[in-house]
């Protein structure tokens, strides 16, 4: 939810800290999920199994560099202190 601050072009977004809060959420269940991967690769009993740790783990790498761009964005977005 956007807020107006009274000056021409400058809203600061409520949301965005709680966005921020639940992205670091995110990145961290992602660590925990390539952590998982790696184990489960190295444990994986056939194929299947192999190629379904791969996944998760392509997944979160992919969740993870999502998280890191959005956090970069908000970053630029902020009102400079």
């Amino acid at each position: 939810m956007r807020r107006h601050t009274g000056r021409n072009d400058v809203c600061i977004d409520a949301a965005m800290i709680s966005d921020d809060k639940h992205i670091h959420h995110l990145l961290a269940l992602c660590r925990e999920l390539m952590e998982l991967a790696v184990m489960g690769s190295e444990d994986a009993a056939d194929d299947n199994c192999l190629l379904l740790y791969s996944i998760v783990q392509d997944a979160a790498y992919k969740m993870d560099k999502a998280g890191r761009e959005e956090l970069t964005a908000h970053e630029r977005r902020s009102p400079q202190k």
